[in-house]
């Protein structure tokens, strides 16, 4: 009979060194799924059915929580087949969906310039310029909202037009360009009175003025 526990212990440091943040839930669940495994069939590890009837075992749980269940194992099963193991990968899209993606709403660069001048008449000056900047920042990079907000005065380098974030999706690090129109719309904000309100932090999103 295979070694399961290993096998679930080389997949999740097969995860980490491609990035993946360790997952307890992951582990867990298929040390769960390994654990109901009965002696191998037809030479395989486990089979599709298997996987499915274990993926949607929870009575009355919710159809994202089968959803997930059922990735974790298929994403497990995909690596043990690349590894050369008989196992039979369950397809995507099997039993009730999980949650849907909502559609991102892409912004024209009339909405940014209505958001841009929206700023100065929901709040104080202070403010203003903050939540400007923020917008402004967004707009021309990309980055992730939370990136964004983490960002200190020693990620950015105006110089080189280069902003550094360190903590990006997976705890990556990736550096960003900016272009010398952004450069001089940070630098300007720096000399504001903002940066005496935060010395550390480039942005401090605050409420509208009532």
């Amino acid at each position: 009979m295979p070694d399961f526990t290993s096998l679930v212990s080389q997949y999740m440091e097969f995860r980490a060194q491609r990035g993946y943040q360790p997952d307890s839930k992951v582990e867990r669940l298929l040390t769960q799924f390994v654990a109901t495994l009965p002696p191998a069939d037809d030479g395989l590890l486990f089979t599709r059915g298997q996987a499915l009837a274990w993926a949607h075992a929870p009575t009355g749980a919710a159809p994202s929580w089968w959803s997930y269940r059922l990735s974790t194992v298929r994403q497990f099963a995909t690596y043990l087949a690349a590894s050369g193991l008989p196992v039979a990968v369950p397809p995507a899209n099997q039993g009730p969906a999980g949650p849907r993606r909502a559609t991102p709403y892409l912004y024209s660069d009339a909405d940014v310039r209505a958001l841009v001048h929206a700023a100065d008449e929901l709040f104080s000056p202070l403010r203003a310029a903050t939540m400007k900047t923020l917008t402004g920042l967004l707009a021309v990079t990309g980055m992730r909202i939370g990136e964004a907000l983490r960002l200190t005065i020693g990620d950015l380098d105006l110089d080189d037009g280069v902003v550094i974030i360190s903590q990006a999706k997976f705890g990556r690090q990736r550096i960003v360009l900016l272009d010398s129109t952004s450069c001089r719309a940070i630098a300007e904000y720096q000399r504001g009175p903002a940066p005496h309100h935060a010395p550390t932090t480039c942005v401090t999103p605050s409420r509208p003025r009532r």
